[in-house]
């Protein structure tokens, strides 16, 4: 009866999870920003967006999940007044899309990188789902991780309503549990009780007259 009634609540509870998909983009801005990509000196800094995967490998909000990654060149360069705007373009649950966007300027070479990037907005809304980014992202040099610097955000839920067919699983976990309840409460018999007379078919016994007389004086 435990070990069902668990199954039953983990089932309802996890229908609450929800599929996110979406892809991310970025533009580069500013006096080095040159194809696509940041270009000052010998060094280069460029986005790779992603594309989420789709079900059953696709995030479920609320989750952290990798949206992209900041590639910084082997090289050295200085970057000022560079601005960077990032793009997410969400299919599910439900379309829409959300930018944000930081400055960028710092000095790179191949062995340090002091440019970190804050994004204004910190979160963003895409048709009920929160994208919510760390305060700073410390970008790395080229000779940590492959230049490779992941960025990272919070997906949840803005208003965590439930659909349809999410109520229906968990409408149904519950009658399963009210099943089992009545089931079980009918399946324990009264303590004490005795058979009466309309279930047996008989006249309950009665005191013989002599007996009754007797105690009748």
């Amino acid at each position: 009866m435990k070990k069902l009634v668990l199954i039953l609540l983990i089932c309802g509870s996890s229908a609450f999870a929800t599929t996110v998909a979406f892809s991310t983009s970025a533009v580069f801005s500013g006096p080095d920003a040159s194809g696509g990509v940041l270009k000052n000196g010998t060094a280069t800094v460029s986005f790779a967006g992603i594309t989420t995967p789709p079900a059953p490998n696709a995030p479920s909000a609320p989750t952290n999940w990798n949206i992209g990654n900041f590639i910084t060149s082997a090289g050295s360069g200085t970057f000022t007044n560079d601005s960077v705007a990032l793009t997410i373009t969400q299919t599910l649950p439900a379309h829409g899309t959300g930018t944000t966007s930081s400055t960028i300027h710092g000095t790179v070479t191949s062995s340090s990188n002091n440019i970190d990037i804050s994004f204004s907005p910190t979160t963003l809304t895409i048709a009920g789902v929160n994208y919510t980014f760390q305060q700073t992202y410390y970008l790395v040099p080229s000779n940590s991780n492959g230049g490779a610097t992941s960025l990272e955000v919070f997906i949840s839920l803005a208003t965590p309503v439930p659909e349809s067919a999410t109520l229906g699983l968990f409408g149904g976990s519950l009658l399963g549990l009210a099943l089992l309840a009545r089931r079980r409460g009918a399946n324990k018999a009264p303590l004490n009780s005795q058979p009466s007379a309309s279930l047996t078919g008989s006249e309950p016994p009665t005191m013989p007259a002599a007996d009754q007389e007797k105690y009748r004086n």
